[in-house]
């Protein structure tokens, strides 16, 4: 998710930089590719989310039972 976000921001940098007119240093990604890791962050985003929320409510009795 980390590197995914650091993708992003980096392909942001580059085009603030050309709208400076400034030399840009880092990666421009497409507009499609900057879409599809958009919506690969929401996807890992929400599977994470559903998967602690089942452990947080012990769904699957992972907790085992108190004495």
């Amino acid at each position: 998710m980390g590197a995914i976000q650091e993708l992003l921001a980096m392909s942001f940098d580059a085009s603030q930089a050309e709208d400076d007119d400034r030399s840009p240093d880092t990666l421009r990604l497409s507009p499609s590719l900057q879409e599809g890791l958009n919506a690969a962050a929401i996807t890992l985003f929400y599977t994470a989310a559903d998967a602690m929320t089942a452990l947080r409510d012990n769904d699957h009795n992972c907790w085992g039972t108190s004495a």
